[in-house]
């Protein structure tokens, strides 16, 4: 029974260190859409590129190390809350090194205002993306040859 206990605090403890793993790269992505020069590659305008491989990698090894469904849908809406906290983070150290003028209270409704469609993509892609971690790890683990249990093995 501890044992039991033990396992599933374990699998929810992956899951929130995935999730703020998630939360931290959907978070850069908001702060570069944001902030492009602030960012780096320092860019003119954001790249769509750099921002579809900052969502899609950290989603699909999430996914490779997922072990069932529903820590990949923990692991997305977690992500997504980690991803908003950590991009108001994100917001305010430029603002503390007066880099850009925007009240400390407004970066909260700053960052909803202006990024609340970026972060729902990036909800949505951690999502697919990591269902498709799952499925690859599913695949390629239904291929390796196991050994039969203990009690086949005894005649």
């Amino acid at each position: 029974m501890a044992v039991r206990i033990r396992e599933t605090w374990l699998g929810y403890l992956r899951g929130a260190a995935l999730a703020g793993i998630l939360g931290l790269a959907s978070a850069y992505a908001v702060f570069h859409i944001l902030y492009p020069m602030a960012t780096f590659p320092p860019e003119g305008q954001p790249s769509l590129l750099l921002l579809s491989l900052v969502l899609t990698m950290p989603a699909l090894l999430a996914g490779l190390a997922s072990t069932d469904i529903v820590p990949v849908i923990f692991q997305s809406f977690l992500g997504s809350v980690v991803g908003y906290v950590l991009s108001v983070a994100l917001l305010l150290s430029p603002l503390a090194l007066g880099l850009y003028s925007l009240a400390p209270d407004a970066a909260p409704g700053f960052v909803v205002h202006y990024a609340f469609v970026y972060l729902a993509a990036a909800l949505f892609a951690n999502f697919l993306v990591g269902l498709v971690g799952l499925a690859i790890r599913n695949y390629f683990l239904a291929k390796i040859p196991r050994p039969a249990p203990w009690a086949v093995q005894r005649k």
